[in-house]
């Protein structure tokens, strides 16, 4: 029997009993006692039958000790998370309630309760079992939400914000670009794209939520302006970086290149936007002024003879 059970005797069909030694035995005077011996204990069985015949036997009961099972456990955990359950002590092992471990015939399960609860588990060693329990007890944890994503250009900041319940403060990271860690709606300044993470704590539950800026590059802007003459049509057009945006130039139009008549030095200037981000450049059309051309040379010559031309004005001559 294993340590602290009983063997339930039956020997019918005598006129007396006697058990010996008594220790453990319900009645050591009849023929079915409850023997519960608190260790290994050799009994003698002596009987006597109708006619006065004396019979005697032996039977030795060997009691088994109980496997000594003891149970650990995180003791409290934050509602939803899991804890790691521990027994000692025996070979073998069977836990309740199942519902919430990953396996309940292991020595060390996984538990993630909804609420508090108290494990017992049950150990076998030798065909004796003992039980231990451990109580993991559930704490509310903390709820946080953050703003959605956001863009920004290259050099501008937007204000990202959360909101928690059941936490204590905020506290951001990483701190690269943010005007302060420790509040609900800092201002990110960021140079490329981050992702933010903000969490609050209650002390022993942590919640957490991010939030990603991207950072789009300002588009690339350089206006080619050619040289004219006073009245004469030329193109001013725009090298930009990337391909795709819109344009508005100084003058209204809005396409990559214009077409324009000026009659003095002029600047243009366009704005091209791409991916919500814009950049400007402009170009200055220097306008020459035309020459004043001057011919010179005997107006009247006899046949045969020559005369010199002579023209000014200009630095070149046809």
């Amino acid at each position: 029997i294993c340590q602290g059970g009983s063997y339930q005797a039956n020997v019918p069909g005598y006129t007396t009993y006697n058990w010996s030694p008594a220790t453990g035995v319900s009645n050591p005077a009849i023929g079915n006692p409850l023997i519960s011996p608190t260790s290994t204990t050799t009994y003698t069985l002596s009987v006597t039958d109708a006619c006065s015949n004396v019979q005697t036997q032996t039977i030795t009961i060997t009691v088994t000790p109980l496997p000594n099972v003891t149970a650990t456990g995180d003791a409290t955990i934050c509602a939803g998370s899991q804890a790691q359950l521990n027994a000692y002590g025996a070979t073998s092992y069977s836990w309740s309630p199942a519902g919430t471990l990953n396996n309940a015939t292991i020595a060390n399960p996984i538990a993630t309760p909804t609420s508090t609860t108290t494990y017992i588990v049950t150990g076998t060693s030798n065909s004796c079992s003992s039980t231990a329990t451990v109580t993991i007890t559930t704490v509310p944890g903390p709820s946080i939400i953050a703003s959605a994503n956001a863009a920004i250009c290259a050099g501008a900041s937007t204000v990202i914000t959360a909101t928690q319940s059941g936490g204590n403060g905020y506290l951001w990271s990483p701190a690269t670009g943010l005007s302060a860690t420790n509040i609900a709606n800092p201002t990110a300044s960021p140079t490329a794209t981050t992702t933010y993470t903000v969490s609050t704590s209650n002390g022993t539950c942590t919640a957490t939520a991010t939030v990603t800026v991207t950072v789009n590059p300002n588009p690339s802007v350089t206006v080619v302006a050619p040289t004219s003459c006073s009245g004469a049509a030329v193109t001013v057009s725009a090298t930009v970086t990337p391909s795709g945006g819109t344009y508005l130039w100084s003058n209204g139009q809005t396409t990559p290149t214009i077409n324009v008549s000026p009659s003095s030095n002029t600047t243009y200037s366009v704005t091209y936007t791409a991916n919500n981000c814009s950049s400007s450049g402009s170009g200055t059309v220097n306008v020459n002024t035309a020459p004043t051309a001057g011919a010179t040379g005997t107006a009247s010559i006899c046949q045969g003879a020559s005369t010199n031309l002579n023209a000014t004005g200009g630095t070149s001559y046809a």
